[in-house]
């Protein structure tokens, strides 16, 4: 995939945590508890969430522009 942003190529990668991966539109004082309502949008590939496993998402990395992207599924 290419950048977005600069047009470079990007590289693929994951992003990994053992809580969960969301985006939500305001922070929340505990980011692992389920709020957030319709504003909340589950980021990792549904996988995942065993003892070791954890949660993740396929992202692309850009070094030049320190950019991120993913895309999520509904």
């Amino acid at each position: 995939m290419n950048c977005p942003f600069c047009g470079q190529p990007m590289d693929e990668g994951v992003i990994q945590s053992r809580d969960g991966v969301y985006w939500t539109a305001k922070a929340r004082p505990v980011a692992a508890l389920p709020l957030g309502g319709k504003e909340r949008i589950d980021l990792s590939d549904g996988m995942g969430g065993g003892l070791f496993s954890g949660y993740k998402a396929a992202a692309f990395c850009c070094k030049e522009c320190k950019k991120i992207v993913l895309e999520y599924r509904d």
